[in-house]
């Protein structure tokens, strides 16, 4: 059994989605994000990493940093967000995490480690 950062793969037991930003130019020439979908479903393991305040526009931010796990090989940049809808007594909630960095230093292969900042906006 392959092991990355004390994780077992049969312990990837979330599922997420790969959202891509793609940008185009509106009929008015101004550009335009929208966000399509990359990679339908992952299943990965998805862990706190840390909580840092930040100044933006003279006010104080936290940035919830998440680490998710999974499988290599996945096309993930910091180009996506990481979509999870999560079922809390009878209502889904949907949490979206804007990748920051995709690493696969420490488990040699075997998981790939991807940072995410938790985002409280939902478009």
């Amino acid at each position: 059994m392959r092991v990355a950062s004390g994780i077992p793969h049969h312990l990837f037991t979330d599922t997420a989605a790969v959202e891509r930003k793609t940008e185009a130019v509106d009929a008015g020439g101004s550009p335009v994000e929208t966000w399509v979908s990359h990679i339908a479903s992952i299943n990965c393991a998805i862990q706190p990493a840390s909580t840092r305040k930040s100044m933006i526009y003279g006010a104080d931010r936290a940035m919830r940093i998440f680490t998710l796990f999974c499988a290599p090989g996945q096309d993930i940049t910091t180009k996506d967000r990481i979509v999870i809808t999560e079922d809390r007594t009878g209502s889904n909630v949907v949490r979206r995490f804007q990748v920051i960095g995709v690493k696969d230093l420490v488990t040699g292969g075997a998981v790939l480690e991807i940072d995410m900042e938790a985002s409280d906006a939902t478009p």
